[in-house]
């Protein structure tokens, strides 16, 4: 079926393709500056989430919410167990006699594995985030993460109604304009959920960078003080 398809596809299909892609390209500057600034931040411990963070910026330029929406979702989830790990190891002084593989095993098998509701309360538990912290935190996951991530509906969406029109399949004609509740049926809640996501991806995704600065900041801090 694959070979198929791929056989049947024209040149010109994949030039208007990309044409698409091209045209449909975020064209507000002040979105696409902010963006830019945010590739060329320069991270200290939390440099290898940079990968993450570069292609979400590509996906929010590009006007490709949805990935933006669920690659910010994991981002949420890698920054704050990565973070935790460093924060924990850097308790003790940096010993460079311990293999490079094995630096961080303890951190690993502590935090990697566990439910982001474990994780929350380890990193206040550790002082990472405060009560604060951990309430907005909560609010993303729920909010974001989880609905997204698991397919569920979540409040903001739960409640929606959006027009739609009836027709007449004899006339082909609108018969009644309704306002439905979109979790009774599974075509309106999709599109409700690319309208959530459309709609809140970039603040999401500025949102988890933030922490991101802070505990980049937090941990270079503390590694410091714990080596000099």
């Amino acid at each position: 079926m694959i070979k198929q398809l791929i056989n049947t596809t024209t040149a010109k299909e994949v030039s208007d393709y990309l044409l698409a892609i091209n045209n449909d390209i975020n064209c507000d500057f002040e979105i696409i500056l902010k963006l830019l600034r945010v590739k060329k931040t320069i991270l200290k411990g939390l440099r290898p989430l940079k990968f993450i963070i570069n292609e979400i910026c590509d996906c929010l330029v590009l006007n490709k919410q949805c990935a933006a929406t669920t690659l910010t979702n994991y981002l949420l989830e890698s920054s704050l167990k990565l973070s935790l790990i460093y924060w924990k190891a850097y308790e003790k002084p940096f010993d460079n006699k311990k293999d490079f593989e094995t630096m961080y095993i303890y951190e690993v098998d502590k935090y990697i594995g566990k439910e982001m509701s474990k994780i929350l309360n380890f990193a206040f538990e550790e002082h990472l985030i405060d009560i604060n912290d951990m309430n907005d935190l909560k609010k993303l996951m729920l909010e974001y993460r989880n609905h997204i991530d698991h397919a569920s509906n979540n409040k903001s969406i739960r409640n929606l109604r959006i027009p739609i029109a009836t027709l007449d399949l004899n006339t082909n004609e609108s018969t009644e304009n309704l306002n439905a509740k979109v979790t009774g049926n599974p075509l309106l809640y999709l599109i409700a959920q690319e309208d959530f996501m459309r709609i809140n991806a970039y603040d999401y995704f500025m949102h988890v960078f933030s922490y991101i600065l802070k505990w980049d900041d937090m941990l270079h801090e503390r590694y410091n003080k714990i080596n000099k």
